[in-house]
C-alpha cells in the first residue's frame, strides 16, 4: 500500500500538535534546620531563641503519611506512589530528608501540600510484618514500633540539655492517636514539569510555638503516657514546625 506525501505531512502536524504528557514527578525535600540554621548533632551549641535553653540534639525520628495537594478549590489530592498505594516516608539524622513522587500529578496550580507526622488508626494498629523490607513502615527500617505493646511511635527526639551547668539527657517519644500532627504548609505549587518543593523543619520550634516547653521545668522524659501533657503539647508545637522555602525545577 501506498500513501502520499500528504499523508506523512498531515501525521507529522498532528504529532507536532499532540500535547505533551499531563502528569508530572515532584520531589519533596526537607531540611532539618534550627534557628534559621542546619540542625547539627552530638554537638552543645543548639540555642532556642525564645528560652535561652541550650540543646544538643542526638536523635531526630519520624513517620510521616497522608501527602496530599492543596488544590485551589481547597479540597486535597492525595499523592501517590508507583504503585498506586499511599506514600509514607520516614526521616532520621544522616539519610536524606526527602519523598519521591513519581510522574502521577496532574500538572496545574496548587495551594500547597498537607500530610502527617504520624499514622491513622488502621496503619498504625495493624500487622508490621506487611510492610516488605526497605519500606518506610518496616519496623528493621524505622526502629520506631512498639512491639508487643503494639502500634508506632510517630516521632522519637532525644538529647541533652543544660541544667545549671551540668549536661542532662532529654527524651520524647511522640505515640499514640490523640498525639497525631497534622501538617498544613501553603504556597504558590505550580506543576508544570518536573520539580522539587523544599520545606524546612525547625526543630526550635518544637520548644517554642503553640506552648513553650523546657525540659528543667516541664519534665525531660515521655512515652506519652503520664508525663503530665508535654508530649501532647510537642505534638501541637510540631503541626507549625515545618515552612515553606522554594519550589525549584528539577532535571
Amino acid at each position: 500500500m501506498r500513501y502520499n506525501p500528504l499523508f506523512f505531512s498531515l501525521l507529522a502536524f498532528a504529532m507536532a500538535c499532540t500535547p505533551e504528557g499531563t502528569e508530572v514527578p515532584l520531589e519533596i525535600s526537607v531540611q532539618p534546620q534550627w534557628a534559621g540554621q542546619e540542625l547539627t548533632y552530638q554537638s552543645m551549641d543548639m540555642v532556642q531563641p525564645e528560652t535561652g535553653d541550650t540543646f544538643q540534639w542526638e536523635r531526630s525520628d519520624m513517620l510521616l503519611s497522608e501527602f496530599a495537594l492543596i488544590k485551589e478549590d481547597g479540597s486535597l489530592m492525595p499523592l501517590m506512589d508507583e504503585a498506586g498505594d499511599p506514600v509514607y516516608a520516614f526521616f532520621t539524622k544522616g539519610k536524606p530528608w526527602t519523598v519521591q513522587i513519581p510522574d502521577n500529578i496532574p500538572k496545574g496550580h496548587y495551594l500547597g501540600i498537607t500530610f502527617q507526622v504520624g499514622l491513622d488508626s488502621a496503619v498504625n494498629f495493624g500487622d508490621p510484618s506487611v510492610w516488605k523490607v526497605g519500606h518506610p513502615l518496616n519496623p528493621t527500617v524505622n526502629n520506631l514500633h512498639w512491639g508487643w505493646q503494639g502500634g508506632y511511635v510517630f516521632m522519637a527526639i532525644e538529647g541533652f540539655y543544660q541544667k545549671l551547668g551540668a549536661r542532662e539527657p532529654w527524651l520524647y517519644h511522640i505515640a499514640l492517636l490523640e498525639n497525631q500532627m497534622p501538617v498544613r504548609v501553603e504556597g504558590d505549587l505550580h506543576l508544570d514539569g518536573s520539580r522539587r518543593l523544599v520545606l524546612n523543619w525547625n526543630a526550635d520550634r518544637l520548644f517554642y510555638g503553640i506552648h513553650e516547653i523546657r525540659p528543667s521545668e516541664d519534665g525531660a522524659f515521655s512515652h506519652s503516657t503520664f508525663d503530665g501533657g508535654v508530649a501532647h503539647r510537642i505534638s501541637e508545637n510540631v503541626r507549625q514546625s515545618f515552612s515553606w522555602v522554594a519550589l525549584e525545577n528539577k532535571k
